[in-house]
């Protein structure tokens, strides 16, 4: 393994000004409960990358979704959602359905849901592993694809009820229809220790991956493993501790080119009644490629 490269994380100051409100409940008689819910949140962020020059951006995370429920039987619960995505910079991408869109069954037995969601180790990466502003490192890309940083359609989602140890989520979903045999096999384990800590574990395997489509064959496709272990601290006084190893590898399926990437994560939120304040250790990524 020769190393290719180390770089420095992006430096940013973040800024958040967010409102969240209550789900507003819609009973519908005998037929369904509905809520509708979202978030308003702006954030100002301020990066200073490698490959740009300084610069900054109000980003628009706000968004909006729609999800009720519907008895069955005494252990079977019929759930529906449809949400929107962030309304971003200029909000192409903030339409229904762009978010956790789905309709599933619910019992003590555990949750399946089909249609479009987080995968499970994802749903981990996002929060709390990369969030508040890391930077470039596992959730915005790096340099080695090897999961999915959104929800992904064409999924089906099994999570188990929350036992004393923990619980745990696995999912499969189609991938990039327009590639034959891509798919993506994904889990999360989180185990509850005393002391109000958490072992969050994860993995996620993709086939025939879509990576490039500038190449003169039709598509350039990888199959890619990243894995993550993370440790989540809550302390008295509205303190946490997060820290995760993240890990992951890729092989270029025309070229036959290995690639891997490791980095961390070391962050301590600090809350004082409505005010919040995080301190982030900078990501340290290690990409190497290989032959």
């Amino acid at each position: 393994m020769i190393p290719l490269k180390y770089l420095a994380p992006a430096w940013g100051l973040l800024t958040l000004v967010s409102f969240s409100a209550n789900a507003i409940k819609i009973t519908g008689g005998e037929k369904y409960d509905l809520e509708v819910y979202g978030i308003l949140a702006i954030s100002s962020y301020f990066s200073a990358a490698q490959e740009k020059a300084s610069d900054y951006t109000f980003d628009n995370e706000s968004y909006i979704g729609f999800r009720g429920n519907k008895d069955l039987n005494d252990n079977i619960n019929v759930i529906f959602q449809i949400e929107s995505g962030y309304v971003g910079y200029e909000g192409k991408q903030s339409g229904l359905g762009t978010f956790d869109t789905f309709i599933g069954l619910r019992g003590d037995w555990g949750t399946v849901r089909a249609g479009r969601m987080k995968t499970p180790m994802y749903e981990i990466v996002d929060w709390p592993y990369t969030n508040p502003g890391l930077g470039r490192v596992f959730d915005w890309g790096g340099d080695v694809p090897y999961h999915y940083s959104h929800r992904l359609s064409n999924t089906l989602r099994y999570d188990s009820p929350d036992w004393q140890p923990g619980n745990f989520a696995l999912s499969v979903s189609r991938g990039d229809t327009r590639q034959s045999g891509s798919t993506i096999l994904s889990g999360r384990v989180t185990v509850n220790l005393p002391a109000a800590i958490k072992l969050h574990l994860g993995a996620e395997q993709t086939r025939n991956r879509i990576i490039d489509e500038s190449q003169t064959f039709a598509f350039a496709t990888a199959d890619t493993l990243g894995y993550i272990a993370g440790l989540d601290v809550t302390f008295p006084s509205s303190t946490r501790f997060y820290g995760a190893f993240k890990s992951g590898y890729s092989r270029h399926n025309q070229t036959g080119l290995k690639s891997s990437q490791r980095s961390w994560s070391l962050i301590v939120e600090h809350w004082y009644k409505n005010w919040g304040q995080n301190w982030v250790m900078p990501p340290i990524l290690m990409p190497c490629l290989m032959g």
